[in-house]
């Protein structure tokens, strides 16, 4: 028990995360104008020879999608219908969103994980970040705060972006500082 390899701070042979797979973000699609009734388009993924496209056809209350999958050498064509839900916003108007053809679901983000796309919870993907060690949880963190607080960050930082406050540069700095710190005694722990 707890022998070599046991540990779980390296895990990068972890089943696949959401950041793995193809993906349709209903606010992106709003924002793009792809989901006014009675459009048709293509949404492309991945670059040169491994480009993946999905066509589709919007309307009122529903999304048809087209694409081919290919399973065991074969290609597959496949058609998918995601319809939509509607909930009403506090200054009017309404929030459109999928509502996973597997459970129900009412959610933002639909993944192609396998054939069909489902939500987060059907396939099972874990987030990144859940699969990360405490010293990358830690690195992620210490990055996300510096291109908060410093203008330029490209991993380390010292001038303040314009309209942060004097007072909580400070304070988020000193944070900062003890996040390198802290991240430097792990390193030399693990060493």
């Amino acid at each position: 028990m707890g022998g070599r390899g046991s540990g779980t701070w390296y895990r990068w042979n972890t089943k696949r995360t959401t950041e793995d797979v193809e993906r349709l973000d209903i606010r992106s699609m709003i924002q793009r104008g792809w989901l006014t009734p009675g459009r048709i388009g293509r949404i492309y993924w991945g670059q040169d020879e491994r480009l993946r496209t999905i066509g589709y056809k919007s309307y009122h209350d529903h999304l048809d999608l087209f694409y081919r999958y290919r399973i065991d050498g074969e290609r597959l064509f496949v058609e998918q219908t995601i319809y939509f839900d509607l909930t009403a916003c506090h200054y009017g108007s309404c929030r459109k969103w999928f509502l996973c053809p597997n459970c129900n679901r009412r959610c933002a983000l639909l993944y192609g994980a396998d054939q069909y796309f489902f939500c987060r919870k059907c396939y099972q993907l874990p987030y990144r970040s859940q699969n990360q060690g405490k010293l990358n949880r830690m690195i992620d963190q210490k990055h996300k705060l510096g291109y908060r607080i410093f203008d330029g960050y490209e991993g380390s930082g010292w001038k303040r972006k314009k309209g942060k406050h004097k007072a909580k540069f400070n304070r988020l700095h000193r944070k900062y500082l003890s996040m390198d710190i802290a991240i430097d005694r792990m390193i030399d722990a693990y060493c």
